[in-house]
């Protein structure tokens, strides 16, 4: 489809509350709904998919609702992770978690105590001028 930014409009006003209603009902967050509805649109606008026009609604629907079960299959994998690292694992098991290599995991734990440690002096620095 080939809107100009009027019809789109048009198409985003007329569509948005069934998505939104539908994509709430799924995540159980409005903030989350709204992004997925965002994303659907976001992703019809650089695509020009071929639709035709009675089926759009369909295809907003559809798309919202796989959208939705993207965001809540990453949600799941997310508290999997948090679950999975809540263990004293080390940094192969960790590796073998997150799907990366032991030296990148001993990169990024590197990386984040020099951000923690910056921020802790930042933080002992502006305690003391008050």
């Amino acid at each position: 489809m080939d809107y100009d930014k009027h019809e789109f409009e048009h198409l985003f006003k007329d569509n948005y509350p069934h998505m939104y209603r539908m994509a709430f009902s799924m995540v159980e967050n409005a903030d989350d709904a709204k992004d997925v509805v965002h994303q659907v649109f976001t992703q019809m606008w650089r695509g020009k998919p071929k639709i035709a026009d009675e089926s759009v609604r369909g295809y907003l629907l559809a798309a919202t609702r796989n959208q939705c079960l993207h965001l809540l299959r990453s949600r799941q994998l997310e508290r999997q992770m948090v679950h999975d690292l809540r263990q004293d694992m080390d940094a192969s098991e960790t590796a073998k978690v997150l799907g990366i290599s032991s030296s990148a995991v001993n990169k990024h734990i590197t990386r984040s105590l020099a951000k923690i440690r910056k921020t802790l002096m930042q933080s002992k620095d502006e305690n003391r001028r008050y």
